[in-house]
């Protein structure tokens, strides 16, 4: 799905992986934390996220 936590945060790193100019991800990552009121750099606000996209994640596998 996405690989920023693989990359532990690495911007550059993950764009690239995701064959993203890095512009694009920035771009795209703000609007996640505008859209979720959310931070990613704040870790709690990071798990709550990621926890939600996984526990969504497993309920498309069960429908």
């Amino acid at each position: 799905m996405y690989d920023l936590p693989k990359y532990k945060g690495n911007v550059s790193q993950t764009a690239r992986a995701l064959n993203l100019h890095r512009q694009s991800l920035l771009y795209r990552l703000r609007n996640i934390e505008k859209l979720t009121k959310l931070s990613l750099v704040d870790a709690d606000d990071s798990f709550l996220l990621e926890f939600s996209v996984r526990l969504w994640m497993l309920n498309q596998f069960k429908e």
